[in-house]
């Protein structure tokens, strides 16, 4: 294939092409109206506060995270029983008696292992939920769940406030169910 341009290589065949129309075709969407636009601000105005207390909770659950936000809960590293070089998670916790609510952050993707959890969301019956869910954030999710009850942190009456980045997040959204 010496001297031909890659384009006409028999070995890029038609999946490069296909893959450069997808990418361009993406770049062609149409833009958003003003309306649209202006409404979406607008929105994003009404949730700004939330996402500004959330989102550094949600990178603090990392287990090596720099510093928890102010009240929170050095990262807690509880075993998960799942497959993997270290099958583990981290989530931090604060308890704000003046609110009466709970915070809780659970760690994210963070290594190889998360990504396999990640790619591997194949839904399974959850007889206690009664749903389906992926195994591997409801196995994150019953890990801090099962720690959090161990150590009797949540007080009755008070509302739970979650987050998460990436497998975080989903473990978040599986926890709300089982609290």
């Amino acid at each position: 294939m010496r001297g031909e341009r890659w384009w006409r290589s028999p070995r890029s065949g038609p999946g490069l092409w296909l893959l450069g129309a997808v990418v361009l075709a993406g770049c062609a969407a149409p833009m958003l109206a003003k309306e649209e636009h202006d409404w979406m601000l607008e929105r994003y105005q009404y949730w700004k506060p939330s996402i500004s207390f959330y989102a550094p909770v949600a990178k603090a659950a990392y287990r090596d995270s720099v510093k928890p936000p102010t009240g929170f809960s050095p990262p807690t590293v509880i075993d998960v029983p799942r497959p993997g070089k270290d099958p583990s998670t981290a989530y931090i916790f604060r308890t704000d008696d003046a609110q009466r609510k709970h915070f809780i952050g659970i760690e994210g993707t963070r290594d190889a292992g998360g990504l396999r959890l990640d790619a591997a969301a194949v839904l399974h019956a959850n007889p206690t939920l009664m749903i389906s869910v992926p195994p591997g954030f409801d196995a994150d999710a019953r890990a801090v769940y099962g720690d959090i009850q161990a150590r009797n942190l949540l007080k009755p009456g008070y509302s739970v406030g979650l987050t998460g980045h990436s497998l975080g997040g989903a473990a978040a959204v599986v926890l709300a169910m089982y609290l």
